[in-house]
């Protein structure tokens, strides 16, 4: 017994300076993110998170700015316009592709495909469990306040979304002018770029508009939480493209009606929202939410508050999604050769010292 705890002894005074050595030898990652976030990142809990997580691998994560992407091992590139010119064949490269499809087209052209060792994506169509994997949208979806679920109604409906150009946002100016010209008390307007429609509306509805457009809101969570119903429109029409536009409300204690992603039903579950596509015009919506009664208001605020406590939406969850993608199918170096090897040994020798073997 005596010799098998010297070997015990002498294999991890040799493995700590081996892997003393190891973890010397430049064993870091990078994190390719938005430049203008870069200056607050580090406050972020999740990516704090991504951090250990990829500590525990052996890995120092830090962003570009501090890790330039050519003199790392493994790089994550989570910003649509990084730079990727730098990266050689010996590194491993992870596209982490969560953007609109505005921004980020998918399926990616062949010659960016190339660019890329692993794609995690949004896109259940395109996952093949070989190079591509299924990571949910990376959404920032703040914490259940109780208070909010407690908030008196002051509104009907509300809508909490900006107003860019382009065609993703036309849906949006439809409801927010039928609203405003229709039934402007039981509407609440917030966000950036609305003033571009009040030369659209009629001379009473630019009349209301002053009156139910809050401009920009600085606590979304309370804003949602003071409508019985908020209207979460998606920006492009995507199958399995779901933000932070349907997790916001649900979370905060209203009833989102969503307009989005086709396949909707497949992350969401039917009676925590309401379909805008079940309804043929603004009016048929406006009736049906008026005409609610208390008893199905409040199962579908149940069926949210039951949906918003899984483990489906905890930010964590997506982060350990996306480092068992990166690690499981990475191919080992010599480090984490020699880690699962000293592991296998620890535990070899922990069961002769328990007896088990002899």
């Amino acid at each position: 017994m005596r010799v098998y705890v010297y070997v015990f002894l002498l294999f991890f005074i040799l493995g700590g300076g081996i892997e003393s050595y190891i973890r010397n030898r430049s064993k870091q990652a990078t994190f390719i993110w938005w430049p203008e976030a870069l200056s607050h990142i580090e406050t972020i809990q999740w990516y704090q998170y991504l951090k250990n997580k990829f500590k525990q691998y052996g890995y120092h994560l830090e962003t570009q700015d501090i890790h330039p992407p050519k003199d790392s091992d493994i790089v994550i590139w989570a910003y649509p316009k990084g730079d990727l010119s730098d990266v050689s064949d010996n590194q491993y490269v992870v596209g982490w592709l969560m953007e609109s499809p505005i921004s980020l087209k998918q399926p990616l052209s062949k010659e960016d495909d190339q660019k890329f060792d692993l794609i995690l994506t949004y896109r259940t169509d395109l996952v093949d469990n070989k190079k591509s994997f299924f990571v949910r949208i990376f959404t920032r979806i703040s914490e259940i306040k109780p208070e909010y679920w407690q908030t008196p109604k002051k509104v009907l409906v509300s809508q909490i979304a900006s107003n860019n150009l382009g065609q993703g946002y036309e849906e949006r100016r439809v409801a927010a002018k039928w609203f405003l010209e229709n039934v402007p008390h039981d509407f609440n307007l917030y966000g950036s770029g609305w003033t571009r429609i009040k030369a659209d509306l009629s001379a009473s509805g630019q009349i209301v508009f002053d009156e139910q457009y809050k401009g920009y809101v600085e606590d979304k969570s309370k804003a949602v939480s003071e409508s019985k119903f908020v209207l979460a429109y998606e920006n492009a029409t995507q199958s399995d493209y779901i933000t932070e536009k349907i997790y916001d409300v649900l979370k905060a204690g209203a009833v989102p009606v969503y307009l989005g992603a086709p396949n909707i039903l497949r992350h969401i579950p039917k009676n925590c929202f309401v379909d805008k596509r079940d309804f043929k015009s603004y009016d048929d919506l406006y009736a049906f939410l008026k005409n609610m009664d208390d008893k199905t208001y409040e199962g579908y605020r149940h069926c949210a508050y039951r949906f918003v406590q899984s483990d489906y939406l905890k930010q964590t969850y997506i982060i350990d999604r996306v480092v068992q993608c990166v690690f499981h199918n990475k191919k080992n170096d010599f480090y984490d050769w020699w880690n699962k090897i000293r592991t296998d040994v620890s535990t070899f020798f922990t069961h002769i010292w328990e007896r088990k073997y002899i």
